[in-house]
């Protein structure tokens, strides 16, 4: 979603997002291609993001890359 999003178009689209990822034929699907839906608010998602940079971060100084 671009930046600056209402919150409300966002929470929206988080819920809609929502039911079809709990529709069956939508889980078989996704299954079937490997993957493994996470559903979680824009904040846990954000929160994930912040998480994950951080731990990629990590391993790319540990290993004497750029990290920026």
């Amino acid at each position: 979603m671009p930046a600056k999003m209402p919150p409300e178009i966002v929470a929206k689209m988080n819920q809609e997002m929502a039911k079809a990822l709990a529709l069956p034929s939508v889980k078989e699907r996704l299954a079937k291609l490997g993957v493994e839906p996470m559903p979680m608010t824009a904040q846990q998602f954000d929160a994930q993001v912040k998480n994950e940079i951080g731990v990629y971060a990590a391993f790319a100084k540990k290993a004497g890359l750029p990290t920026n």
